[in-house]
């Protein structure tokens, strides 16, 4: 018995092996695009297919569960990193840069070992300014950029279709890609797909004439993009509101997509219900399908049963009753309670501080997060995720108990930094400026440290590691950091001035 089933292991590593070397998004690459450019308006079929069936799922995880063990294997193998070494962190971003940014790549992925699988949720959440010509080497990276974000756009939107959004699709062969969960379904995988529609369709140049005929194509490729796939993306967001469920809580009634079932969002392990970032992610989707034209106000205003002014008023009376933006409205003795740092949410995302209510309600989670040494690193300038471990299945408790949790994540001390840049000069009070540049400046002293643009960390800086998981090296999330940062650098300077 027990050699059938050492039979069963080994067939199943060898699947994934198989999987993993001949579906890989570098591997194929002419044969790959070429099959997305067959795709017209008079194809019954896309050349390139999802496989939502439980056998493309498994074989996905193969890929992946080698994907992860690979990578964690080398780099305990190779501690020392074989890359050369860069003292500033000009070098290292350009280094990043072209990595991630390869003519060869399929897909923009987010560097090792998430390098397998395309994440939708991605262009909301760690790339909503790849397009910000202050974090663009030269005209060849600006080409690169914009081919690969509306490549990436262009295989969800052919492929999906109509068909409910999963958090990631993964590459079986050069032609079909598994929709698959990590862990429940999504609540911002559409918000992802919009968020990287928009990237394309406000490219500007900035400072930089030169990118003025690129930033042009750019713009034509969303608005591409957003005409050819206009059913489709209705269909979306028809299938996100027809999901929302009635919930009321002191009085005030409201929409939650997650009232009786989990959602995944960016802080995918946590499984908590009636979260606030999920239906942040809600509320921003819809705010920008009404902005990109896919809904009017009118019939969004009916469908929901109530403004989207009265929506957010709504999110806010619920989640922030006791006086600051809690994560969760589950009743089980309040575990789930309490701050967590992806409240901040994206980019031109939930908060806009367009009320006092929304700056007040901001303002006092963010002393929440600050006031709290629970909250902050070794160094005393970053900030945890949450200060307390989430509830997480068996499996991750085991394998990364603190993904989620007690760890510092560059990208969501990122987004809290330019929040925090956004309330300074907004109530015109600059600890909070002062607060988002030590952030900034931390992350910096981390980057060089590790040589690399980092996933998660421990307390006292180094990667997140476990017995079966390292952080990821997550190259394509730099420049968002680099735009922040250019954003802080001008602010400083003006205070200066």
């Amino acid at each position: 018995m027990l050699h059938w089933l050492a039979y069963l292991i080994l067939a199943y590593i060898a699947l994934g092996a198989i999987i993993y070397i001949y579906g890989h998004p570098r591997a194929f690459i002419s044969r790959k695009i070429d099959a997305l450019l067959e795709d017209d308006e008079d194809s019954e079929k896309p050349s390139i297919v999802i496989t939502d069936s439980v056998a493309g799922r498994y074989a996905a995880h193969a890929a992946q569960m080698i994907n992860f063990m690979s990578h964690r294997t080398i780099q305990t193998a190779n501690k020392a990193d074989w890359r050369t070494r860069h003292e500033t962190l000009e070098e290292l971003y350009t280094d990043a840069v072209r990595r991630a940014f390869k003519d060869k790549n399929f897909f923009i992925t987010t560097g090792s070992p998430h390098s397998r699988a395309l994440y939708l949720r991605n262009f909301a959440w760690f790339y909503p300014t790849l397009l910000d010509t202050e974090t663009i080497l030269d005209a060849d990276d600006a080409k690169r950029r914009i081919a690969l974000l509306a490549r990436s756009l262009d295989i969800i939107l052919k492929s999906m279709g109509s068909t409910p959004y999963t958090t990631t699709l993964v590459p079986l062969t050069p032609k079909k890609f598994a929709a698959v969960n990590y862990v429940k379904q999504p609540s911002d995988s559409l918000l992802g797909v919009l968020a990287g529609i928009e990237t394309l369709l406000n490219a500007g140049v900035g400072r930089r004439r030169e990118f003025e005929s690129l930033m042009t194509q750019a713009r034509e490729q969303g608005s591409k993009l957003l005409s050819e796939n206009r059913e489709h993306l209705i269909n979306q967001i028809d299938h996100l509101i027809g999901s929302l469920q009635i919930f009321e809580r002191g009085g005030t009634v409201t929409l939650l997509i997650d009232r009786d079932k989990e959602k995944s969002s960016a802080t995918d392990t946590r499984l908590e219900k009636r979260r606030f970032v999920t239906n942040a992610n809600v509320w921003t989707t819809l705010n920008k399908a009404a902005s990109l034209g896919l809904i009017g106000q009118e019939e969004l205003n009916r469908r929901l049963g109530r403004s989207l002014v009265e929506y957010k008023n709504e999110l806010l009376d619920v989640f922030g009753d006791s006086g600051i933006i809690i994560n969760s409205l589950e009743e089980r003795k309040l575990r789930a309670q309490g701050v967590v740092l992806d409240f901040t949410h994206v980019y031109d995302g939930f908060w806009s501080f367009s009320t006092e209510k929304e700056i007040g309600l901001f303002q006092k989670t963010a002393d929440a997060v600050i006031n709290d040494p629970r909250f902050r690193d070794d160094s005393g300038n970053c900030f945890f995720i949450s200060p307390i471990n989430p509830k997480i299945n068996s499996f991750e408790r085991f394998a990364v108990a603190s993904y989620h949790g007690r760890t510092v994540w560059p990208a969501f001390n990122v987004e809290f930094a330019d929040r925090l840049m956004d309330l300074s000069r907004k109530i015109a009070e600059d600890r909070y400026q002062k607060t988002a540049s030590a952030i900034l400046k931390q992350i910096e002293s981390y980057i060089v440290k590790d040589q690399s643009y980092p996933e998660a960390l421990e307390s006292d800086g180094r990667p997140y590691s476990t017995w079966i998981y390292r952080s990821a090296k997550a190259d394509s999330w730099f420049p968002r950091f680099m735009s922040v940062r250019a954003k802080m650098l001008r602010l400083n300077q003006s205070g200066k001035a």
